[in-house]
């Protein structure tokens, strides 16, 4: 890492006492790019409920994908709607 992301990480992560479920966003959101969210989105738009998942963890396991992707509004809800089909 170069001194500038080792001082963010200092500042922000290092002694906050945070999980690593707190910290995986925050380090995606500071160092993700664009061809990582647009592959995020790609998955986003082909994810299927498993057999056996209730509709609440498929919806769950969906809008935490959707988050990662940073996907527009309506194509979640037609992401969501089709992949329920």
């Amino acid at each position: 890492m170069n001194p500038e992301q080792v001082s963010w990480c200092r500042e922000a992560l290092l002694q906050k006492g945070f999980s690593w479920k707190q910290v995986r966003p925050m380090i995606l959101d500071h160092f993700d790019t664009p061809y990582r969210k647009f592959l995020l989105m790609v998955e986003v738009g082909s994810m299927c409920q498993g057999t056996y998942e209730s509709n609440r963890e498929y919806s769950n396991r969906f809008q935490k994908m959707r988050r990662e992707a940073v996907c527009r509004a309506i194509s979640d809800i037609l992401s969501l709607w089709f992949s329920l089909t």
